[in-house]
């Protein structure tokens, strides 16, 4: 009888511990968008969109994005390099979906491709 009652209490500490954790966190979502540059260094444009408001003339993340050892704006080599940069942050992959823009012509030229990276993160309230 005695291990029944203790095998319970942990049971419902367990229970009450877990609905206390999910009652002082949510989930929140972002958009990683990526475009292609025409440089030399190859590098991509990248984006994200956590449903803040902008100016008119401002950008999704002017500051944003930071690489933490310098401060600086980071700079991705690919959709990869950015998806593992939030990754390292907390943020989940959820879903990904890629958009063309533009009039393509026979050669191919005026079209452009941006992807879209859907993510999450459990954050406290």
């Amino acid at each position: 009888m005695k291990k029944f009652l203790l095998i319970l209490a942990f049971g419902l500490m367990s229970v009450m511990t877990a609905e206390s954790y999910a009652q002082d966190t949510k989930e929140v979502y972002c958009e990683v968008i990526g475009r292609a540059t025409w440089s030399l260094k190859g590098k991509i444009k990248i984006e994200v969109d956590f449903g803040q408001e902008n100016g008119v003339f401002e950008g999704f993340n002017k500051d944003v994005l930071k690489d933490p050892a310098t401060g600086k704006n980071k700079r991705f080599n690919s959709m990869i390099d950015a998806l593992n940069f939030m990754a390292a942050d907390g943020w989940v992959f959820v879903n990904a979906f890629n958009v063309s823009n533009g009039n393509s012509n026979a050669s191919g030229s005026g079209m452009s491709n941006e992807f879209h990276y859907i993510m999450r993160k459990t954050i406290k309230e």
